[in-house]
């Protein structure tokens, strides 16, 4: 896997894109950081949800994103999801 210090490698990004498309409710991807702690990884990703979501399950399709992530992506340690209203007009 290549990647850069703070910007995820193509590579991973395209994974993590093919990851998340499987995931209901995720809309948009709109940044992908991955960092490098030893051989470790960390990775920050930002989602755009459905506007007329409840809090309770934008949570709940966080902890999706996270749990895919972490089963599918060797030698990820963390993920920290966040996530907002999905921007109109920008696909996937």
């Amino acid at each position: 896997m290549n990647l850069m210090d703070t910007v995820a490698g193509k590579e991973l990004a395209e994974k993590i894109h093919l990851f998340l498309q499987e995931i209901s409710g995720v809309e948009q991807i709109e940044e992908v950081q991955a960092h490098r702690f030893g051989i470790y990884l960390v990775i920050n990703i930002t989602i755009g949800l459905e506007g007329s979501l409840t809090v309770a399950a934008g949570e709940e399709i966080a902890s999706r994103v996270e749990r895919k992530l972490l089963d599918k992506i060797e030698f990820l340690r963390r993920v920290h999801v966040h996530y907002h209203l999905a921007k109109e007009g920008v696909a996937f």
